[in-house]
């Protein structure tokens, strides 16, 4: 008998992308899935657009006002009934192939640890840029380790399901953006083995690129909660990341401490850039430490942006 496969798909007033979502799990050749769309307050005509699919496998839930994309996730996993569970996004498409391909991992892997058991089957992603794959760092069927992704080895955007065992209550820390889902996927890996498929079974929609006044216009919408995310993360995985990768931590902690500013609260961001100055010793983070402690948010966004589209 086939494992079922829940699928969560959450939304927001996209009404004119949605159905491709649908009909690549329609398309699936693994049949034994069901589909759960999270309607995140939207106020297009998304509701319409699912109630076109008569199949009894696709679920709908609808949260009355707009919550943001973290919280229709941790819903989709709330009311999951599968042993294996994916999100996909609803701008994105699966291959027809993929959840079969992942269930064959499933149904064929067996790890050589007996301490961890089988928690993710991931894939790669094709870019709706350039047709390049999304996920750096591996070109190989095979396990990868929690230390890799965690020292960003094996870095950028793949796909997959994970073992609603291994998952347990565990759930999306609403407090933070969606850049940080790495926080509760990164448990998974370190509490259960990771295998990945070296084909690219997921279509990734890549927004188009921002200029200049909307890359900070976000930076400072979203610095309280990037500042929160990267806290999190080194809180959860700090010790490890010293001891794997140091450099790593001092990076992410500049990271932290540059939110901390932008979110208005610069004591602490004085406080983690002093820690990286401690670490490192480095004239370049003597600079950093000045920056943090002396510039005004404004002007020290600015010159990230800048930086960062260079």
């Amino acid at each position: 008998m086939q494992k079922l496969i829940s699928i969560i798909v959450p939304t927001y007033n996209r009404s004119h992308c949605v159905s491709d979502a649908i009909c690549s799990v329609l398309a699936q050749s693994y049949l034994e899935w069901e589909l759960i769309i999270v309607d995140d307050g939207s106020s297009d005509n998304t509701v319409a657009v699912v109630n076109k699919y008569s199949d009894p496998r696709i679920r709908y839930i609808r949260h009355s006002t707009n919550q943001g994309a973290i919280a229709a996730k941790s819903t989709g996993l709330d009311h999951a009934r599968g042993e294996w569970i994916g999100i996909l996004d609803s701008d994105d498409t699966l291959h027809p192939d993929a959840l079969m391909l992942c269930m064959g991992v499933v149904k064929t892997y067996t790890t050589q640890s007996e301490e961890k058991v089988l928690g993710t089957v991931l894939c790669n992603c094709i870019s709706s840029q350039d047709g390049s794959y999304t996920g750096k760092g591996i070109a190989t069927n095979g396990t990868v380790s929690y230390e890799d992704f965690l020292c960003g080895r094996v870095h950028g955007e793949f796909w997959g399901i994970f073992s609603r065992n291994v998952l347990g209550s565990q759930r999306f820390d609403t407090r933070i953006t969606g850049g940080f889902e790495s926080t509760l996927w990164l448990k998974l890996y370190r509490d259960s083995t990771t295998y990945y498929i070296h084909q690219g079974l997921r279509n990734y929609t890549v927004a188009a690129t921002d200029d200049q006044v909307s890359s900070i216009r976000n930076v400072i919408s979203h610095a309280e909660k990037c500042a929160y995310g990267y806290g999190l993360l080194l809180s959860d995985h700090g010790s490890v990341i010293t001891t794997h990768c140091p450099l790593r931590y001092t990076y992410l902690l500049k990271r932290k401490a540059f939110f901390e500013v932008i979110s208005g609260n610069r004591g602490q961001g004085i406080h983690d850039s002093w820690r990286v100055l401690r670490m490192s010793k480095s004239i370049k983070d003597a600079v950093f430490f000045l920056a943090i402690g002396l510039l005004p948010s404004g002007l020290l966004t600015r010159l990230v942006v800048y930086w960062k589209d260079r």
